[in-house]
């Protein structure tokens, strides 16, 4: 199992250089913070023997040992049993467990009785339930949280009020243990339909040609890349790394060229994206990255909500004779970069 969570401004035992052999030889659970106990005792209970947490995983001192760890985090969430997700909390000391007033959960009955007609009883329950529980949670604000949701098989959310699941099958919570009814769907919800391994129905819906199916798997990404611009990163320099386990599952589907965020196959209309109202997803004006993470035609370069530029294979009035990224790290394309640079050719129209 894995476990998503924020880790606060509160002190806490990470793994170090200087104290891994002393936690390889074992420590004690009750010296761990709140939600990581918690998460322990979900995974037991479930019977999974193992849990992975990032921050008792990854070497925190090791430049390294983050490289190395970070290119491998899409795997850890994609091979998961489940994901607990600590998803309203705000720290790592708040745990997974709270008192709550069930009626919340339950709803509200009302049973109102009409002249000559039938009565019927009716559950009154709070509208935009899952952006209220789900989507606005603090843990979903961050982006590397777009990652861990959809590479996870299963998602197990500890809500401000109840526990709500994702899969690739349903949505549901305590109040729709079934799945959500048709009028709480809304596109903050079926979050794994934006998973490119998971939309195999829409994905056959678009037509039996490979070119519709292969333009669709491109509009997958492209509404990734918006939700995961509408998150926050601590580190900015993790802007592309975080999102490569995902970039990695659809170069396997699109068999192309990924470059800093965009593909090679639609790279000409991928280059017409833009910042919706020239802001972040915080309300704060749109900035380029101080330190050089990615070429300027990539929405990587700069912290702004994007809006992609949508992919599109025919009227294209320019041809890219070349386009080439070079990444930090050699035999890790998907990750940071050190530099990239494209060539196109063009007609040039007069002017007024």
């Amino acid at each position: 199992m894995t476990l998503s969570h924020r880790w606060g401004a509160a002190s806490f035992l990470k793994l170090t250089l200087s104290n891994l052999a002393d936690l390889v030889k074992g420590f004690s659970i009750a010296g761990l913070p709140r939600t990581f106990q918690d998460a322990i005792a979900v995974a037991r209970r479930l019977g999974c023997k193992y849990i992975w947490i990032d921050s008792l995983c990854i070497i925190q001192n090791s430049t390294e040992d983050w490289i190395h760890e970070a290119a491998l985090m899409g795997e850890v969430y994609a091979n998961s049993h489940c994901n607990i997700a600590a998803t309203w909390n705000s720290s790592s000391d708040d745990g997974l467990f709270k008192k709550r007033n069930v009626s919340e959960v339950e709803g509200i009955v009302v049973s109102p009785q009409w002249v000559g007609l039938k009565s019927t009883i009716f559950r009154v329950v709070e509208y935009g339930l899952w952006e209220s529980l789900i989507s606005l949670a603090g843990l979903n604000k961050r982006a590397w949280v777009v990652q861990e949701r959809l590479l996870a098989p299963r998602v197990l959310h500890f809500g401000r009020t109840q526990l709500a699941w994702e899969c690739r099958g349903v949505d549901a919570c305590e109040t729709y243990p079934t799945g959500l009814p048709v009028a709480q769907q809304t596109t903050q919800t079926l979050h794994k339909g934006l998973d490119p391994d998971t939309d195999g129905k829409t994905l056959q819906s678009m037509g039996d040609s490979e070119s519709s199916t292969k333009l669709y798997a491109y509009h997958v990404w492209n509404k990734i890349v918006a939700a995961y611009s509408a998150g926050e990163l601590t580190v900015a320099s993790d802007k592309l790394i975080a999102i490569s386990g995902l970039a990695e599952k659809m170069q396997t589907l699109l068999q192309d060229e990924y470059l800093a965020g965009l593909w090679k196959g639609t790279l000409s209309s991928d280059l017409l994206w833009k910042v919706i109202d020239g802001k972040q997803a915080n309300g704060l004006l749109s900035t380029r990255a101080v330190r050089y993470r990615a070429p300027t035609w990539s929405w990587a370069a700069l912290d702004g909500h994007i809006t992609p530029g949508r992919p599109n294979i025919d009227r294209i009035l320019i041809s890219i004779e070349e386009a080439v990224t070079d990444p930090l790290v050699s035999g890790r394309p998907l990750g940071q970069l050190k530099s990239g640079w494209i060539r196109l050719r063009g007609a040039l129209l007069p002017g007024i």
